[in-house]
């Protein structure tokens, strides 16, 4: 499935697509922005392997593509991660991701 009709999948669906963990690939910028270019909703700026100044520019692109943010801990289970909650993430994020899904349901 390519980066396009997954989008659409969740479209259709009435969800919103982000792209999780983009500091493990933004460095191949062009083809990040070609991948933006899919209609994604967001990006997962806030991860527990982004340091500093990569989500201060994922912050940047977001805000530059009007993106919604996101962030996680990626806890998939105790295999030996104690990240559970980290990093934190602001709760006006949820709420906005929220307000965006109602929107669009209108």
């Amino acid at each position: 499935m390519s980066p396009a009709e997954a989008v659409a999948c969740i479209h259709a669906a009435d969800g919103l697509a982000f792209v999780a963990h983009p500091g493990y690939y933004l460095d191949g910028t062009e083809s990040f922005a070609t991948l933006l270019d899919h209609g994604f909703d967001g990006l997962e700026v806030f991860h527990p392997y982004h340091r500093a100044a990569m989500v201060e520019r994922l912050l940047g692109i977001a805000r530059d593509r009007g993106l919604l943010i996101s962030g996680g801990s990626d806890f998939h289970g105790f295999a030996g991660r104690d990240n559970l909650g980290e990093p934190p993430v602001s709760y006006a994020l949820l709420e906005r991701i929220r307000e965006t899904l109602a929107e669009r349901k209108r």
